[in-house]
């Protein structure tokens, strides 16, 4: 009995030693350690710091070739004609024609109209494209209208025509029982400075791109590496 008993102890330590074999070393499955993330930052560092420049660099260069446009815009006034006292409209109606006003000013008679004032040789159709029009608040009855175009002065010149083009055009149609006039309350001024492209911010958010793939690109490089785990791992 007192030669079978160690044999089957060590043979019972001999199974049991071999299942945490079978199922791995816990240690492998165990989360990187602050320490480890820090040396694989510090191995790494040349691609979180190349990436964003690379990102950056090529956000500027593309924005700089781009051509720039400006934008100019003008405010219309949609309201009553004046000396109307007997019969005055409520603002609920005149606010309720406020969206036909603007569909009105991105008609082709308007740019047409505009366009052979300004003198300009335009295709009406394009000048629609470059044209939007909108209502600058829910409950109000102002219309902004704004165009693009990369002449600055073509720009104001262009806006300043439609609105008033519009505000002809909307006075002299049967809009609803009230004589409704339309006014521009202000013109465009030349713009300064392009609406597009904006170097400032396409290099801030290619930077803040570029950085996070470099960090990305960093953990993934580890993973990739001969081993197939990070060097920074304590074995």
């Amino acid at each position: 009995v007192m030669t079978y008993l160690p044999e089957c102890v060590e043979g019972g330590f001999s199974e049991v030693d071999d299942m945490p074999n079978q199922a791995g070393s816990p240690e492998d499955h165990q989360p990187l350690s602050a320490g480890d993330v820090a040396q694989i930052l510090r191995r790494r560092l040349w691609v979180i710091i190349l990436a964003p420049l690379a990102i950056t660099g090529t956000a500027l260069a593309f924005s700089l070739l781009q051509t720039p446009t400006y934008q100019a815009s003008a405010t219309v006034l949609v309201g009553q004609q004046q000396g109307q006292g007997d019969s005055p409209a409520r603002v609920e109606e005149l606010q309720a024609l406020i969206p036909s006003a603007v569909e009105i000013i991105t008609t082709r008679p308007v740019a047409e109209r505009a366009t052979s004032r300004l003198g300009l040789e335009t295709d009406p159709e394009a000048v629609l494209e470059n044209l939007s029009a909108q209502q600058t608040i829910e409950s109000g009855q102002l219309v902004e209208l704004s165009y693009t175009d990369a002449d600055a002065r073509r720009a104001q010149r262009v806006v300043n025509g439609m609105g008033e083009a519009a505000s002809e055009r909307i006075s002299g149609l049967p809009m609803s029982a009230y004589d409704i006039k339309a006014t521009v309350v202000e013109s465009a001024t030349v713009p300064g400075t392009p609406e597009e492209p904006d170097p400032l911010r396409n290099g801030i958010l290619a930077a803040a791109f570029g950085l996070m793939l470099g960090f990305g690109l960093a953990f993934v490089m580890e993973v990739l590496e001969p081993g197939g785990k990070p060097r920074g791992k304590s074995e």
